[in-house]
């Protein structure tokens, strides 16, 4: 049953139409009936209930139950919804309580458990709910009439149950069962047929001695991931059969516990291990070094575990681990294999770090997330063999990197969020190649303390650069997000291809042609920055081998751009550039294959120019009436968004752009159509998204429109020639309105991709049946974005 519950009148006025009602049909309009306070709207929804429906379905909707018109309690739709069914064994509860956007039942208040005591049989006709918290009430027991709620996929029984019903194991769907019932004596057998539960958390607070009974072959359970004991009363679990597909398995204040599953150290995809508070437990298997897959153990509060083998702390993928401080890690002078590690916990890596010749194996270490250095007495220069160290999140850890020149061969250091003032000396690494630094507010960079050559420097949101006597050579720089108390110095010892300045500038910064004093301007090939333009205006005339630019001009600086011939610049990304001599600067480069430029309202005209390899144009956000003037012979993609004074007559005039196979057209106070004159346009890809007065059917001569928007517009009748072009795999209804839901015609089109954003507030969308015929079950996605999006704000490689 499909019904926007938010949008009654309408739906009910599409109700009313109808010639032929089905079952669906007649407990929709109960629904309007029950929630509407419209007596026109009642007295007409009773009539169509006398004349086409069941004596049952009209016994119900005389009960004086009504429901919320807006959202409303849970319980009491909830309880409105089982006084209907115990009047019509076939309302559809589950499908009802849906609607009201739930999809969790919670069995906890005393009038909804005192109806279903007494009428048990409505609780199979709960179905389409998919989660049910069941609480204490249920007098006689856990019904069995749960297990006919097929559609599950979460269940929680809480309560003092003693027994739960065999029929839990008809659950097919069920994927996660959690029991917590003080006293239960016994898991029903049946749970091994849930072949699709991924998480079985056991939780029994045994009121007597006697073990509990449950089944102790679960290797049927073949998509079980996560299993969970606690508090039950068990003393022998080691004949437990577990399935291999369990990636976390924990055992819990389980008091009689001696000994863990032999099975544990078979589960091959084991991830996590987890044993907290068992007392009389003696130890744990060796075989679980072998465990590929197991990245964390935790042994807390077993006084009987003295010792853990390293073996077990460095099987090959651990990162963390929790241990009872007397628990000691004795090393079985094992040389690992390991050629990688990361590590969460202090106490793993003051073991590495004490015991380095048995990890010479060790390539790259990752830490991260752990600020407690105590017991860490040695930094990482024992490690000598290391070649890439991440770090992130740690305090207080200066022990660790005060001789790390001692690392040869080191070729990758990366900091992010590592509370350090700064780096020692790495000038002596000639391996080291890449060094990123990021969120760490106390850190100033010393460049002397770097190698001369590097591949890439990342200083991202640090508190600054001291310029030192070298150069700093490197085939990438960015530096963002940090102060410049002389950013002449810093470029006079600039040599890169590759610049990404994106610093923090002050109100009062005075921008100064920053250009003349880079050290080898020949070199740049690409500069991404934020600065005013004034910083940059010569970079034309010096940097002769520029092919990429982009500035986005965050101040209001009004310098112009020193014109000069740059035949080799391939993309020219201008933001909020206030200079007038744009003509000049497109006509010095010739061979431009992207121009974006945003926020620009010197010129009402695009430029007379001739751009030859053009091949994307986007305009944002400009004062561009139209681009006759332009003369682009292989422009592909042209994107136009909020652009007000382009014209209709600029607009048809896009045809003149014949190579042109993408265009993208939104935002302008003057268009409300779609000119005949872009169909002779071998177009791929129609974003239309501008309102129009009419959707005109001649677009359907765009037989090779591959991708087409709607825009925001409203259908009375979707046209249904869109079905008939050959090439459309994605079509965009965002913020569309269909008037009738779409003809079945649509069946015929078989869509990758329906973009239409379903917004939280459900009143903002269409009701799923007025764009149902859309979507190919099994085939089609609906997405927000598609998925060969081309983010025209993205930064170019």
């Amino acid at each position: 049953m499909t019904l926007d519950i938010h949008n009654i009148e309408i739906e009910f006025n599409r109700l009313k139409l109808q010639k032929q009602y089905t079952s669906d049909d007649l407990y929709a309009l109960f629904i309007i009936g029950k929630i509407s306070r419209d007596k026109t709207i009642i007295s007409e929804v009773t009539e169509l209930l006398q004349q086409f429906g069941t004596e049952a379905i009209n016994q119900a909707f005389k009960t004086r139950n009504k429901l919320p018109q807006q959202d409303g309690d849970r319980n009491k739709i909830l309880s409105s919804l089982i006084s209907y069914a115990i009047k019509d064994a076939y309302f559809p509860v589950g499908e009802a309580y849906k609607l009201f956007d739930f999809i969790e039942i919670r069995l906890d208040d005393e009038e909804i458990l005192k109806k279903l005591n007494k009428n048990l049989s409505v609780i199979t006709q709960f179905n389409s709910i998919t989660h049910i918290h069941i609480y204490e009430g249920f007098t006689n027991g856990i019904p069995a009439e749960i297990g006919e709620i097929t559609s599950l996929t979460n269940l929680e029984i809480e309560g003092g149950y003693t027994r739960l019903p065999d029929t839990i194991g008809n659950l097919a769907g069920l994927e996660e069962l959690e029991i917590d019932c003080e006293g239960l004596q016994e898991i029903p057998k049946s749970i091994i047929k849930l072949s699709a539960l991924k998480e079985l958390d056991i939780m029994v607070a045994s009121k007597t001695e006697e073990p509990i009974k449950m089944p102790f072959n679960l290797s049927a359970l073949k998509q079980l991931e996560r299993l969970t004991f606690y508090k039950i009363n068990v003393e022998n679990l080691t004949k437990l059969q577990l399935p291999e597909s369990l990636k976390k398995i924990g055992f819990y204040r389980l008091p009689k516990l001696r000994a863990l599953p032999q099975s544990v150290a078979k589960l091959k995809n084991l991830e996590r291990l987890e044993v907290y508070n068992c007392p009389l437990l003696e130890t744990i298997p060796d075989e679980i070094s072998e465990l590929e897959q197991l990245t964390y153990i935790r042994l807390q509060a077993v006084p009987l575990i003295k010792q853990i083998k390293d073996t077990i702390i460095f099987a090959p993928s651990i990162t963390s681990l929790t241990l009872d401080d007397t628990i000691e890690i004795t090393t079985t002078q094992t040389y690992f294999k390991n050629t990688e590690l990361s590590i969460r916990d202090t106490r793993m890596l003051s073991y590495v770090l004490t015991h380095a010749k048995y990890f010479s194996n060790l390539r790259r270490l990752s830490l991260g997330n752990f600020s407690d250095f105590d017991t860490v007495k040695v930094g990482l220069e024992h490690l000598t063999n290391l070649e890439e160290i991440s770090a992130s999140s740690l305090h207080n850890s200066d022990v660790l990197w005060k001789k790390l020149a001692a690392c040869k061969h080191l070729k990758k250091l990366s900091f992010n969020y590592v509370d350090l003032e700064g780096i020692p000396n790495l000038s002596t690494l000639q391996n080291l190649k890449t060094v990123s630094i990021g969120r760490s507010n106390n850190f100033v960079l010393d460049t002397d303390h770097l190698p001369k050559d590097l591949e890439k420097l990342d200083l991202s949101f640090i508190k600054g650069i001291q310029a030192g006597e070298n150069s700093i050579n490197s085939a990438s720089i960015k530096l963002e997000g940090l102060t410049l108390e002389d950013p002449k110095a810093l470029y006079r010892k600039i040599i890169t291809p590759y610049l990404f300045f994106y610093p923090k500038l002050e109100e009062d910064y005075t921008p100064e042609d920053l250009i003349p004093y880079l050290q080898k301007p020949e070199v740049l090939k690409t500069l991404y920055t934020s600065c005013p333009i004034g910083s940059f205006e010569s970079i034309f005339k010096y940097c002769t081998q520029l092919e990429r630019l982009s500035i986005d001009n965050k101040t209001e600086d009004k310098t112009e751009l020193q014109s000069h011939p740059t035949t080799q610049l391939k993309i020219l990304r201008l933001t909020n550039y206030k200079g007038s001599n744009l003509k000049e600067i497109v006509t010095n480069t010739p061979n431009l294959e992207l121009l974006f430029i945003n926020d620009y309202y010197s010129l009402d005209t695009f430029p007379e120019v001739d751009l030859p390899k053009l091949e994307n144009l986007f305009l944002v956000s400009t004062s561009f009436e139209g681009l006759q003037n332009l003369k682009a012979a292989k422009l592909d993609r042209l994107h136009i968004f909020m652009c007000y004074e382009f014209t209709p007559e600029a607009y048809a005039a896009i045809q003149q752009f014949t190579s042109l196979k993408k265009l993208s057209f939104s935002g302008s106070d003057n268009i409300t159509t779609i000119p005949k004159e872009i169909t002779t346009l071998h177009l791929t890809e129609f974003l239309m998204e501008h309102d129009v007065d009419e959707f005109p059917d001649y677009i359907k001569s765009m037989t090779t429109l591959e991708t087409l928007s709607l825009g925001a517009n409203a259908f009375e009748n979707l046209p249904l020639w869109i079905a008939d072009l050959p090439n459309l795999t994605r079509l965009c209804i965002n913020h569309c309105r269909f008037e009738n839901p779409v003809s079945d015609y649509f069946k015929k089109l078989k869509l990758v991709e329906l973009k239409y954003y379903t917004n939280k507030f459900s009143g903002y969308n269409m009701p799923y049946d007025n764009y149902r015929n859309l979507i190919t079950p099994n085939y089609t996605k609906q997405v927000a974005e598609f998925s060969n999006n081309f983010n025209v704000y993205a930064k170019d490689s």
